[in-house]
């Protein structure tokens, strides 16, 4: 007798009316997602068989938390009694459970799944709300092997502000895990100290000594991978000095890039708690002076930050899947993770913050810059509110809703996926696959210690992981990441006191480290120009500043950066930033052009150089006098750094 016809799929009944003989279908791959019960909720398990005999089948199962009960029919009942939120992180969740099903004759087991238990909410969909993510199991990070110079120098790449002359047979030799540990432990190299560094002696404080000190620290700063991690969250977590009010506070600005570098390689969620109560973004999206609503002065919180942290900080404009694409409806359409009615109450979430010390609410400015923005429970809205489903209890203190309002976002299931795809576009490649998402996701999830949201094992996921490492992965190259590249691997200093002058930052670019045009930084992780990469479905944010306009101011500020290389041994007073050409100068007669080659190829490129280069380089060096050894290198570095082959990160 064939009794089952064993399935991949199980079905599970969500309740769409509470009435006891209501059951609706939804099916559900039990290979590649868990179950899920609400708590107070009636349920039936279906598995699709052929049945020929004449038993009745009964149902046991292992492992189901104490509270749910399932009867021999199938049924299963999370106990009303425990109807409540479960804790953010990872209770809820309960892996091996398995069923059975008998006639007593033949049976088959069901599972091992992952049942997930949820807080009461509505069905939609393949989406129960509120949504609360869960911890994953521990995911494996591959081991990185760098079997030569070169494929050390790709990791530089991704990880650093760019390799300099020595690092990749350092790393090669020191191998990619002590090496990273190394960088998460190293102290970090915060800005303000050296921007003060600046005005002792003798600079001014205005935006030209911010640029300066980000290129004194994006260069020289040992802990490279904390200050590229900074730099990719600063074009998440933006402000920018196009405000009015921050751009005459230059300073400010370098403060909060110092607690994008405190958090770099920390957590998530404390980042986010930070920025949220830091006197610049209180600036750039209006949170400062933001009070409960009083409609007879007309006065209503402001719902910019609010927005912006939902749609731009955490979890985005859609519903996502965990490899990051969307979730669609009956239609074909995006499902909107939040309502205009949640931004409304999220902005009384978030009333009552201002400058540190203020003794005028109305005075923006009145107050402490340098120091964390204080809640006045006077003007915080205390009141019960409803985001997404979930309630802020009446009573609560500003510090509580600040922390739940985090809470719901950070432990949102989006958050993993809309945070982890920008951080690979900014280390590794523009186009990662879902997979690769997926993956790095499931690191922020749980970094193999139970613990949600750290950065420094989301980094080491992105570098480690396949993608990452097979050769194939590349990006566009934004202009900045163009002249430290070259910058670190010139080794290019400052003057005797080690300072810095600026490189024309606010002009030669496209882009200024924090001037970003508006809170959605300078391209958003979607942009592509038309054309073919378009036709082909990738995307290009950065070609959306380096682009034929910029790049012939970015040109032109690379040929001067590199013409600096006169008495590099020998820093002077008030001079330019100066490169180290001598190892090119050294083998520059016309003669020795395989000798060029091998220099321009591990100082810059550190991959071979295509036959289309070479024949460039040999046109251009057979055409400049035997002598004019200088003339040849500075021409044959400027064709390197501005070439197609240097301008893409691979």
């Amino acid at each position: 007798m064939r009794l089952f016809k064993v399935s991949r799929w199980l079905w599970i009944t969500v309740p769409i009316a509470l009435s006891a003989p209501s059951y609706a279908t939804l099916e559900i791959p039990s290979d590649i997602q868990p179950p899920r019960g609400t708590v107070g909720d009636k349920y039936r398990w279906i598995i699709p068989i052929d049945y020929d005999g004449e038993g009745s089948l009964t149902w046991s199962s292992e492992n189901l938390p104490d509270f749910i009960w399932v009867n021999a029919n199938g049924v299963f009942w999370a106990k009303p009694n425990v109807d409540r939120m479960p804790p953010l992180g990872s209770e809820g969740y309960y892996p091996d459970v398995t069923f059975t099903v008998t006639d007593g004759i033949e049976t088959s087991t069901f599972g091992p799944f992952t049942w997930v238990v949820e807080p009461s909410g509505n069905v939609s969909g393949d989406l129960i709300y509120p949504r609360i993510d869960v911890q994953t199991s521990a995911p494996d990070i591959p081991e990185v092997v760098l079997a030569t110079e070169q494929a050390a120098a790709s990791l530089l790449f991704q990880a650093t502000f760019g390799p300099s002359p020595s690092d990749p047979g350092q790393l090669k030799s020191q191998g990619f895990e002590s090496w990273f540990y190394e960088q998460v432990n190293a102290a970090p190299s915060y800005h303000l100290p050296r921007y003060d560094d600046y005005l002792a002696y003798g600079e001014e404080d205005s935006a030209t000594t911010r640029y300066r000190v980000w290129w004194d620290r994006s260069i020289n700063a040992p802990d490279q991978l904390r200050q590229r991690m900074a730099f990719a969250l600063s074009q998440i977590l933006v402000v920018s000095e196009k405000d009015a009010t921050l751009s005459l506070h230059p300073k400010l600005l370098t403060d909060y890039y110092d607690l994008l570098i405190k958090y770099a390689l920390g957590n998530y969620r404390d980042l986010l708690l930070d920025v949220s109560r830091h006197p610049a973004m209180g600036y750039y999206l209006t949170s400062i002076g933001s009070q409960q609503e009083n409609p007879f002065e007309g006065i209503r919180p402001n719902e910019n930050y609010p927005r912006e942290l939902m749609q731009l900080f955490t979890i985005g404009l859609d519903e996502l899947k965990p490899d990051g694409s969307p979730f669609l409806n009956a239609s074909g359409d995006p499902i909107a993770t939040y309502t205009e009615a949640d931004i409304g109450e999220f902005s009384r979430a978030l009333t009552g913050w201002h400058l540190a010390n203020n003794t005028d609410w109305d005075d923006l400015s009145n107050g402490e810059l340098f120091a964390s923005m204080q809640p006045n429970e006077s003007r915080h809205d205390s009141g019960s509110k409803q985001v997404m489903g979930i309630t802020f209890s009446s009573g609560k203190s500003a510090e509580q809703d600040l922390n739940l309002a985090i809470d719901i976002l950070f432990n949102h299931p989006n958050t993993p996926a809309f945070v982890s795809r920008i951080l690979i576009q900014r280390l590794v490649t523009s186009n990662p696959s879902p997979d690769y998402i997926t993956r790095v996701a499931n690191v922020f999830r749980n970094n193999g210690q139970g613990v949600r949201g750290d950065l420094a094992m989301v980094a080491k996921a992105i570098l480690s992981d396949e993608e990452a490492r097979n050769g194939e992965a590349f990006k566009v190259k934004e202009p900045l990441i163009v002249m430290t590249n070259l910058a670190r691997a010139m080794s290019m200093r400052g003057n005797i006191d080690g300072i810095y002058q600026d490189l024309d930052t606010a002009d030669a670019y496209g882009q200024i480290p924090l001037g970003s045009p508006s809170v959605f930084n300078y391209y958003r992780p979607e942009d592509v120009p038309d054309g073919s990469l378009k036709d082909e479905g990738l995307v290009a944010p950065e070609l959306t500043v380096l682009n034929a306009s910029s790049f012939k101011v970015l040109s032109n500020i690379l040929h001067s950066v590199i013409s600096q290389n006169k008495n590099f041994e020998t820093p002077e007073i008030n001079e330019k930033n100066k490169v180290d050409i001598s190892g090119c100068y050294n083998i520059s007669h016309v003669s020795n052009f395989e000798e060029q080659m091998a220099y321009l190829e591990q100082t810059f490129y550190h991959q071979p150089i295509s036959n289309t280069m070479l024949a460039t380089y040999r046109q251009f060096t057979d055409s400049i006098g035997a002598s004019n050894g200088r003339i040849r290198c500075k021409g044959m570095i400027w064709q390197t750094v501005t070439s197609p082959e240097y301008l893409i990160q691979e």
